[in-house]
C-alpha cells in the first residue's frame, strides 16, 4: 500500500506512453516497472561485481548519454538502439482545468529512443 501511494503521483505521467488499461489495479502495474536498485541487483547477480559498483556505472553511463544528447550527438548501442535529442516546436495545448483555454507550450529539446533490430525481434518474439 505504501508503494502505491509513492508512485501513484507517477501514474498520471506514465499514462501518456504506456497504457495502464490492460492492468486490473494500481499494484498489478508497479509490479511490472524494473526499478534502479532492482536492475543493480539483476546485474550484480550475473557479474559478480557489487550492487555499490554497478550503481555507479549506471549513474556514469546515463550522465555519459545525457551529456551526449545536451551536445547534439547521437548515442548509438549497436543492435539495442539509437538515443536522440530531437526539438519540439512550440504549439498551442489545452488547459485540462478549463477545456476552453488554450495554452502557449514552449519549444522544448526532448530525448528519443528509436529500438534496434534485436530488441524488436526480442520483443516481437515475447
Amino acid at each position: 500500500m505504501m508503494l502505491e501511494k509513492l508512485h501513484a503521483g507517477n501514474v498520471s505521467m506514465t499514462r501518456s506512453w504506456c497504457s495502464l488499461s490492460r492492468f486490473s489495479s494500481l499494484s498489478s502495474y508497479l509490479a511490472f516497472i524494473v526499478t534502479k536498485l532492482e536492475l543493480t541487483q539483476k546485474l550484480s547477480d550475473c557479474t559478480g561485481l557489487t550492487r555499490k559498483q554497478l550503481e555507479k556505472t549506471l549513474d556514469h553511463f546515463i550522465e555519459i548519454i545525457t551529456t551526449e544528447l545536451k551536445r547534439g550527438n547521437v548515442v548509438t548501442l549497436t543492435s539495442f538502439g539509437t538515443f536522440y535529442a530531437m526539438a519540439r516546436k512550440p504549439r498551442l495545448g489545452v488547459n485540462p482545468k478549463n477545456p476552453s483555454e488554450r495554452l502557449q507550450i514552449p519549444a522544448a529539446t526532448v530525448a528519443k529512443f528509436k529500438p534496434g533490430k534485436n530488441l524488436k525481434a526480442a520483443l516481437r518474439a515475447r
